[in-house]
Formats: C-alpha cells, structure tokens, sequence
C-alpha cells in the first residue's frame, strides 16, 4: 500500500514537472512562430499550451500578444476585443497561481508581461493615466522577478522599455509619474535592454529590436543599430515589422535604393493583420521618390498611403510634401489643396506639426522657381548626391527669400563641408544660419550649434565642441527635438572619450 501511494505520488509530480517543461518549451516555440509571422502555426502552439494546462496564463498571453499586435498593425477594434478577453484570463490565471507560490520568478514574469501589454494599449488609445498604472504594475512584477532571482535576467528588457520610453513623456505628464513611483532615465534603460540581449533567455529577439530602433532613433549610432537589425532580418526574413525598422535605418543612412528593397518586400508579404504597417510603408516609399525628386511618382505613393491609412498619423508631412511636388509641376490649385489638408495630421508627431507650421508658410508665399530649386538640393543631399546639392545650394541660398527654407539649406551646406573637411566652411555656415531672424523653424538655430560642435569636434577643439554642444541642448526645444537630441548624444558619446 505504501509502495503505490508512493508510485503514485511519484507519478503526479512527474506529470506536473513534465507539463511545465512541455509548458516552457512550447512557450519557446510559440515566440519563434510569432517573431516568424506565422500565426496560423502559432495559434495551433497556444492550443497545445492550453490543453496542457488552462489554468496556466501562457496559452492565453500568447493568445493576448499575438491580438494586439493584430490590433497595433491594422486598428481593427476587433483585435482590440480579443487582446482584453485573453489578457483578462491570463492575469486571472497568473494571480490565483501567485496566491499558491509568491516567489515565483516565472509567474511575476508573466504578469510583468500582461501590465506591460495593458500598458501599450491603454496609451495606444489615448488613456494616458490607466497606461501609467498599467505600467507601474507591470515595473513591480519585473522588479519582484529580480528580488526572487536576481539572474532573472529577462526582466531587464521591460525594466529598459519603461525607464527609456517614458523619459520621453511630455513635461506635462511627468508629476503622474512621480505620482506613479515610475522611474525614467534613457541611459539606464538602455543599459538594461543591452543586459536583457546579451543575458537573457527568453528576451533576446525583442531587446534586439528595441536595441535597433533606440540606436537609430534617439542616438544616431547606426552602426550599432544595423548589428541588431540585420540579425534579426536574417533570423525572420518575414517580419514586416523588423524589416520596416530597418528600412527607416537605411533611409536614415541615406541609403536609399536598400531601403525601397527592403519595403516592396513589406508590400509584396501583406499581411492583412498589419495593414496599416503596409500603409506606413507605402508612406516611406513615397519618401524616397521625393527625396530622388521623383515628383509623379511620390504624388501617387502619397495617396495610396493617405487612402489605405486608418490613422492620422504623418498624413501631415504627406500633403506637406505633396504640395511640394504640385509646386514643381506646375499644378499651384492643388499645391494649395494639399497645403490646406497638411495641418490635420497628427500634431503629436514631429513631421505632422513641421508640416502644420511650414504649410502656412508655403500657402501665404507660394514657392518660387529658386526655392523649388533649393529644396530639390535639399532632397539630393538626403539621397546621397552631396556635390549635386552642394553646386545648386551655393548657386542659390543667398538669393532665398523664404528664410526658413534659406536656413535648411546653410545647414545642408555646413554638413556637406563637413564631409569634404572644410571644417571652417562649415563654422562659417552654421554661424549664418544661426544668426537668422526667424519666426517659425526655431529648430534651425538649436541645429546650427550641434553642427558648430560638429565642425569644432573634426578640428580637435574639445572646449569649443563640448561650449556649442551645450547651446544646442538649450536650444533643442522646437521641432524635430528628438531627432536633434539624437545627434547631440551621438557627439556627447564621442566627445566623452575625445574621438
């Protein structure tokens, strides 16, 4: 009798044991399946987790995060439904396990993980206050993990994802997250991501594309970037949303023809789910003909994006610069039109307010031919041709009676001697731009000291680099602030060790 009492307590805990590791491992596979794009595969996987144990939060968080990403990529308020139902049961779940084993590291994981999903879909629709809490719970969970087992070290991706996102949380909003005990620093956030890559187990995949976007978007280290981002193209060559990463990388880079490969290959998968990832991609698309001063063809890439679109967002910027391709065709009406409809964009991005602003300007003095001129160097200095937009800029910047086209294009001149290493061009440039009068594009003045810091960083003069340096964060608070603030920390970084 004792021996089968035995046996069969050896046999329970066996089969829970074995049901964890199944857990685990399907979990593992799951993700692949997800990262892969493969989510009629991937919802047969959540099954197989289900039917394992439903009363474990696994099944139903791969079920939550697999809707809304559906829901982040097409808007469909469908998605949205589904991501709370799952959501709902898997915190349910993962709380009635923690009341049985609060020590856990893996379920403080899991709850970790379903906040920070509530997170991102309370701020997604604009409730910013219930985003906050969400996160708040989600950075307790996270922090418990590490009190538990401080090797923990998937915790770190979400711990980096909060401290780096909500230092960018407008002045307004920041006595909520005193309020909220949440902490904010970009230097340690990204400190945590970098421990959650090299470290982690499960984190890996979703830290590297983190790492991707943080280093091409708010620090302007490509370099470092393109190591994550073409790892992860390589690993999920089916990712729309790990290719569209790297395609804003090479455009960044000015790599033009790369990234429009890399955006046909996001139109030619389309994925109905992601849709409006499809729309962002034809908006880039659009982008580079603009930029290559291809005025018919971005006019018809601008209003398939505007047409598909089911957001607001940069369809600002899109009628901005459709006027501009108006303008240079000859068409003034529609030039106009479009002029009108640039300001209902989304002035929470930085592209749709410039448009805002700068499509007043073009509306009360209609572009002359020596500043369709202007701009069009512009686009060929952002497409690479830099002696090409040197010769037209210098023919005509001093003639350009719109002062705030006048200052874009001193600055495109002081990079490009920057470029040939005529450093005291440069210098020359940047002060003629910074002692402009204007009214709107105050951005030009806090750009013109970064490219003093600039030019005084090549001639090895480190007071002078560190004294403009200063300037531009002082001054770095118009339009395009964070991507300004990107190439400031990039020339911190490198006058911290006097490269």
């Amino acid at each position: 009798m004792i021996i089968r009492i035995f046996f069969s307590i050896l046999l329970i805990i066996s089969n829970v044991l074995t049901a964890k590791e199944s857990i685990t491992a399907l979990s593992a596979k799951a993700r692949h399946q997800l990262y892969s794009f493969d989510f009629d595969t991937a919802a047969k996987t959540f099954d197989k987790i289900l039917e394992l144990d439903k009363e474990h939060p696994a099944g139903y968080y791969y079920y939550a995060l697999m809707h809304l990403w559906f829901y982040l990529g097409s808007k469909d308020e469908g998605d949205l439904g589904a991501y709370s139902y799952y959501s709902g049961v898997a915190i349910l779940n993962a709380e009635n396990l923690l009341k049985n084993n609060e020590n856990s590291d893996q379920v403080n994981f899991y709850l970790a993980n379903l906040y920070q999903l509530k997170a991102i879909a309370q701020a997604t629709q604009g409730n910013t206050f219930d985003a906050f809490w969400a996160a708040k719970n989600a950075v307790r969970h996270y922090e418990r993990c590490l009190e538990i087992n401080p090797d923990f070290n998937d915790a770190y991706l979400g711990l980096g994802m909060f401290k780096y996102a909500l230092s960018f949380v407008p002045s307004m909003f920041k006595w909520a997250l005193n309020l909220a005990g949440l902490e904010y620093d970009k230097r340690e956030g990204l400190r945590d991501l970098l421990t959650a890559y090299k470290k982690g187990k499960q984190a890996q995949v979703e830290a590297a594309f983190h790492l991707g976007k943080v280093y091409t978007e708010y620090n302007a280290e490509y370099d470092s970037a393109r190591i994550y981002l073409e790892w992860l193209t390589e690993k999920y060559p089916r990712n729309s949303l790990f290719l569209y990463q790297l395609a804003i990388l090479e455009i960044e880079e000015k790599r033009l023809s790369p990234a429009g490969r890399l955006l046909d290959r996001i139109i030619e998968l389309d994925y109905g789910k992601f849709s409006q990832t499809n729309s962002y991609a034809l908006f880039l698309k659009a982008e580079i003909e603009f930029r290559r001063n291809e005025y018919e063809n971005a006019l018809k890439l601008y209003q398939e994006f505007i047409e598909t679109s089911k957001s607001f967002d940069y369809t600002g910027i899109a009628y901005l610069n459709s006027a501009v391709c108006y303008f240079a065709l000859g068409e003034e009406i529609e030039a106009n039109r479009a002029l009108l409809l640039a300001k209902n964009g989304n002035l929470d991005i930085a592209d749709d307010d410039f448009a805002k602003k700068r499509s007043k300007i073009y509306f009360e003095s209609p572009l002359k031919k020596n500043e369709l001129k202007a701009i069009a160097a512009i686009n060929n200095f952002y497409n690479a041709k830099y002696g090409t937009a040197y010769d037209s800029l210098i023919s005509v910047v001093d003639s350009l009676e719109n002062h705030s086209i006048q200052g874009e294009a001193l600055l495109i001149l002081g990079e490009i001697s920057i470029l040939r290493k005529k450093y005291d061009d440069a210098l020359k440039f940047a002060y003629n731009a910074s002692e402009m009068k204007l009214n709107n594009d105050k951005w030009i003045k806090a750009y013109a000291a970064l490219l003093t810091a600039k030019a005084y960083w090549k001639l090895r003069n480190y007071d002078a680099a560190k004294s403009n340096l200063n300037i531009a964060e002082e001054l770095n608070d118009y339009d395009y602030r964070l991507k300004i603030e990107g190439k400031i920390n990039f020339l911190k970084n490198r006058l911290f060790f006097n490269k």
